[in-house]
């Protein structure tokens, strides 16, 4: 039995109710000709509720005043007689019409159409059966239920659901006769029901339906889609939600936190419209009324009275023991406790295939994904998200709205007094990667589905992944982040190696990053280790905290597993447009940058030696901008620890190098920088530092070199000296010209035969000199007196021995010359013309094929062996074989730039190997600047590997200084002797026979 003191107190009147109410009691009192109102709302929609509001007033004219506060004022006093029927009495043995006949007292009366087989009344039988003066108000409810029960009771060759259709669509005729004027039918909507009921019972409601449709008018009873449900919800829910100056305050200070998040750019709602919504919505959050319409249309939900229910369990939880105190200003969907069962039973019937959803992702006592993410963050922010992604995933309906984005996200968790900048930047990409159930959507909405994402097969790998597997991620990964770049830190990585595999090597620092310690400070087997090595400044160490260890092993597999998923996509043809291969993508981003937070939160002591023992400092590397390479942050680390020396060029670094890395004046260089391997006192630096600093020193005079030894000075005064380079020579007379330069002094001395002395001639040209002389010593002198006058240089000549052969009759005339000069010697039966060749005075005649072999020599400088073979008789000359490799024995020189590229430029054309290679590089404004190059015989080269020497050379003066370029080259080495010929058409070189072998 209702109570209608206690109904009124509870009730508000919707806009639905109070067209109801109005339309009702003015057809009581004959002023309108709407017999019939149609109720209109899906189940659960406020038809019941409305009926009920009528029939009270009706019948009890003492609460009519009940509805005066909502502008509604009913003048009728007099009474009103109700009839009801509900579909859920489906057992009514005399039909509606019986159980209507029995409440107006007529039931005898109207015997007739129930007293045997049930017959359908007439429009005249229900005029007679409802005619009064007395007003009459028929509410008829839930009538699918009770078709779906007459359908299986059979009337003659129908069934009772027929019957009661035609029963009714005559009611409905009759109350719009004017001797039921006064008279109003109410009956809730049919068509939400019986579109999902059985064939026969649709049939009938849908034709009951259009019978009602000729006369009635509908009305909403609520309209869900306004702000009438939360009236009716703070009605229902609350006795009172305070004074409009506390909700204004509430929508200002939520509308103040919402402009925050737009001007940081993770929000695009609107701060005016949000507190507009806010007041109204009041002690709702706005989100509410969002998420609700998504899901209001389920099958099955009640839609007002399902509301109700649902807030009531919010309410509950938000009022319960556990979370007094809990600052809450506007209740939400994240308020709601899923861990209670009276919240899990309500979500269970609005939508249960999202079960797993929340037992598994979003609360489980505990034990759910956002929980123990919010464990591990200290806050709520990862549930309170899933649960609103999860209200923003309850639609059954096809083609419904669903998700979330990121600035619904923000704006409906946003509220004062929290930091929420991290819920985009952190919150969201926690939960895509870890929960079972969430997806992303082509929009890039978030939500829940029933089945698993890309995170449940992920997870379902890592979980079959041993540590080992992790290990070697961790290991690669570790690798590519401190990979050496600049190199003036560290050279060399030993990633997780074990202490007793590590070897440390005098010219590379190590950095040896091992797994964090359980102590503090430089562990024992640290000290350990160090004190074995005999190069301790070459050791440097990354460790840090062991607690983060289990995150970086737990990144590696996720890395692993993604990785692993995104290869397969690949070799399924899946394309990188697919949503899912994008989330893949998406997932592994998530992982690595995941993989290096857990680094930096591991990886924060550096320890490297110093003067007295091993030191430790705090690191903290920052992988911000996709920067991912940590040398830098290391060298930063020990820029600050004074360490890292960048300044190498300065005098300061010299004098540090001199004081604490030479043990005496002068000491081995590779003991120097053996020392710098040693002493951990020593900073460090580029590897080439040290060689630069001697390379430079010795240029400029500060350091000298004596073989492996550097003298760091000071030192005594060098010796005078001299530097001779050959220009150019000439072979018929051997008249040589010579470019002489005096080293530490300013004249140089000369003489043929002994030693030059001051009072010796002057060499006057010294870029020109020229002499046919075997032998000219040199003497150079500093006429200031600042330095000591040092060695004779003696430069000597060479010979060359040519021939002439001249036939004579049946005999060959051989003529030797030795130029410039020196005494020949010779055989003609192939035997050592040096030690049993007779002495050659004048010309001689060969009579038989032999070989002659000769030898010039003076002042102990000796020719090169002259080979030639003369067959009397024969003519003269050479025939070249085309197919044999051949030599060119005569001595190539260029002397001018131009014929130096024209001419190598030839050979390489025809790949002619270059053996006894000379060249001089020299400045054209001053000749005494030069580079001479000489390579020993037997070391061949291509001629275009002469020519990138020659550039190399050239370029450490140019362009300043332009150069000129001399070459000689004793032999030329042919593949075929065809090339030979091709060579010589082209080049400006000649032979006689003698000149080639093949």
């Amino acid at each position: 039995m209702i109570d209608p003191k206690q109904f009124f107190e509870e009730n508000f009147i919707t806009e639905g109710m109070d067209q109801l109410i109005r339309i009702a009691f003015d057809r009581f009192q004959r002023k309108n000709d709407t017999a019939l109102i149609k109720l209109t709302q899906a189940m659960g929609g406020g038809k019941t509720h409305n009926m009920v509001t009528l029939g009270l007033l009706a019948k009890y004219p003492e609460f009519r005043n009940q509805v005066a506060e909502s502008g509604i004022n009913i003048g009728y006093k007099d009474k009103i007689s109700v009839i009801s029927f509900s579909g859920r009495e489906s057992d009514a043995p005399t039909g509606i019409w019986g159980e209507l006949a029995k409440q107006l007292g007529k039931f005898d009366e109207f015997s007739e159409y129930y007293s045997g087989l049930l017959k359908a009344p007439g429009e005249t039988a229900w005029i007679n059966l409802l005619q009064s003066d007395e007003p009459l108000l028929v509410l008829l409810d839930e009538l699918p239920p009770y078709y779906e029960d007459a359908k299986s009771k059979p009337i003659g060759n129908s069934d009772l659901s027929v019957v009661t259709t035609t029963a009714m669509a005559n009611l409905f005729s009759a109350v719009t006769k004017r001797e039921l004027g006064n008279v109003l039918v109410v009956i809730s909507d049919l068509k939400a029901t019986y579109e999902g009921g059985s064939g026969a019972v649709s049939d009938s409601l849908k034709n009951l339906e259009n019978e009602s449709n000729r006369i009635s008018i509908d009305l909403a009873p609520v309209k869900v889609n306004s702000i009438e449900v939360f009236r009716i919800l703070s009605k229902k829910l609350f006795e009172s939600t305070g004074d409009q100056k506390n909700i204004e305050k509430v929508a200002q200070s939520y509308a103040e936190e919402i402009r925050k998040a737009k001007q940081m750019g993770i929000t695009y709602a609107s701060p005016e419209e949000f507190a507009e919504q806010a007041k109204l919505t009041y002690p709702f959050h706005p989100s509410i009324k969002d998420l609700y319409y998504r899901f209001k249309e389920n099958p099955g939900f009640q839609q007002t009275r399902g509301l109700i229910r649902l807030m009531r369990s919010l309410v509950m939880s938000v009022y319960s023991n556990q979370r007094k105190g809990e600052p809450i200003y506007l209740l939400s969907a994240q308020h709601f406790d899923f861990n209670h069962s009276n919240t899990f039973n309500i979500l269970n019937q609005i939508n249960s295939s999202l079960n797993n959803a929340i037992s598994k992702d979003i609360a489980s006592s505990g034990s759910a994904v956002a929980e123990e993410l919010d464990r591990l963050a200290q806050n709520t922010f990862h549930t309170e998200v899933a649960k609103l992604v999860y209200f923003s995933s309850l639609s059954l309906v096809p083609s419904a709205i669903k998700g979330l984005g990121e600035s619904d996200i923000v704006q409906f968790i946003v509220r004062p007094g929290i930091d929420f900048s991290g819920i985009r930047q952190s919150i969201l990409p926690s939960l895509r990667s870890n929960c079972w159930y969430m997806h992303l959507d082509r929009e890039g909405k978030y939500l829940f589905k029933d089945t698993q994402n890309l995170v449940a097969k992920l997870n379902s790998l890592t979980s079959s992944y041993r540590q080992e597997d992790a290990q070697k991620i961790i290991e690669d990964q570790l690798k590519e982040i401190f990979k050496v770049s600049v190199g003036d830190v560290y050279q060399k990585m030993e990633v997780f190696t074990p202490w007793t595999e590590i070897e440390i090597q005098h010219d590379k620092v190590s950095l040896i990053i091992k797994e964090p310690f359980s102590s503090s400070g430089v562990s024992e087997e640290v000290n350990e280790f160090y004190s074995e090595q005999t190069f301790k400044n070459r050791v440097l160490i990354l460790t840090g905290e062991i607690a983060g260890m289990e995150a970086l092993r737990s990144s590696a597999k996720n890395i692993k597993a993604i990785e692993y998923i995104i290869k397969e996509l690949k070799e399924a043809k899946v394309p990188e447009s697919d949503l899912q291969f994008k989330e893949a993508v998406s997932l592994k981003d998530t992982y690595y940058a995941n993989f290096y937070s857990a680094c930096r939160e591991t990886f924060t002591k550096l320890i490297f030696p110093t003067k007295e023992r091993l030191s430790a400092t705090d690191i903290s590397m920052d992988f911000s901008q996709n920067n991912y390479n940590a040398e830098s942050q290391i060298r930063n680390t020990l820029l600050r620890e004074k360490k890292l020396e960048e300044d190498i060029d300065s005098d300061t670094f010299r004098l540090k190098c001199e004081t604490r890395l030479f043990a005496g004046q002068e000491m081995p260089w590779t003991e120097v920088k053996k020392r710098a391997a040693i002493l951990p006192i020593w900073q460090w630096h580029k590897p080439e530092a040290l060689d630069r600093l001697k390379d430079r020193l010795i240029r400029n005079h500060i350091w000298r070199e004596n073989g492996q030894f550097i003298h760091k000075g000071p030192h005594p005064k060098e010796n005078t000296s001299v530097q001779i380079q050959e220009i150019a020579r000439d072979d018929s007379t051997g008249a040589v010209q010579l470019n002489i330069r005096e080293l530490h002094g300013d004249t140089i001395y000369y003489d043929f035969g002994a030693d030059p002395t001051p009072q010796s001639r002057k060499v006057t040209d010294k870029s020109r000199f020229e002499s046919s002389e075997l032998e000219v010593r040199f003497l150079c002198v500093d006429s200031n007196g600042n330095h000591p006058t040092g060695s004779v240089v003696v430069w000597k000549n060479r010979i060359t021995l040519k021939k002439e052969v001249i036939r004579q009759n049946s005999s060959t005339l051989v003529t030797l010359k030795a130029i410039p000069k020196g005494e020949i010697r010779y055989s003609t039966d192939g035997s050592d013309p040096k030690e049993l060749g007779g002495a050659y005075s004048a010309p001689f005649l060969v009579s038989k094929k032999c070989r002659v072999l000769a030898i010039a020599e003076a002042n102990g400088i000796s020719s090169e062996l002259l080979s030639f073979d003369i067959e009397p008789g024969k003519e003269e000359g050479f025939v070249i074989d085309k197919q044999q490799p051949l030599v060119y024995a005569k001595r190539v020189k260029l002397d001018s730039t131009e014929d130096v590229y024209k001419v190598l430029q030839l050979m390489a054309k025809y790949n002619v190997i270059l053996d006894g290679v000379e060249f001089t590089v020299s400045k054209q404004s001053n000749a005494l600047e030069y580079i001479n190059t000489k390579a020993s015989r037997n070391k061949k080269f291509k001629a275009n590997e002469l020519v990138s020497d020659i550039d190399y050379m050239r370029n450490k003066w140019q362009p300043e200084e332009q150069t000129s370029v001399t070459v000689k080259i004793d032999e030329l080495h042919f593949a075929k002797g065809e090339d030979f010929n091709s060579f010589l058409a082209e080049s400006p070189l000649d032979y006689e026979p003698g000149d080639i072998r093949q």
